[in-house]
């Protein structure tokens, strides 16, 4: 199954590229465009699927779990429904204390 990363920021790409190391699906979405995003999306190693700009695609797909980055409200619309929809999100720091 999948794993979200939610926030495209260094810290999210960091987390984006060690899932992809572990052979892991990953998707990483942003709110923010890959223009607005600049020069720290080319850090992101092949394979994650990208969706900048918006979070319409990723609330109508599939996932096992979402990883958010600290940037994101805890209580935001999209958490809140992958939360209300039962998947399991965890910060980027749990998912650093777990690995």
């Amino acid at each position: 199954m999948k794993t979200l990363v939610v926030g495209a920021g260094r810290t999210g790409i960091a987390v984006a590229n060690r899932l992809r190391s572990f052979g892991e699906d990953v998707t990483i979405t942003d709110a923010r465009s890959a223009h607005e995003l600049g020069a720290d999306i080319q850090k992101l190693n092949g394979g994650a699927e990208t969706v900048f700009g918006g979070h319409e695609k990723v609330m109508n797909a599939e996932f096992g779990l979402v990883i958010t980055s600290p940037g994101v409200p805890w209580d935001s619309p999209l958490l809140a429904f992958f939360r209300q929809n039962g998947l399991p999100v965890i910060s980027e720091i749990e998912f650093a204390f777990r690995h």
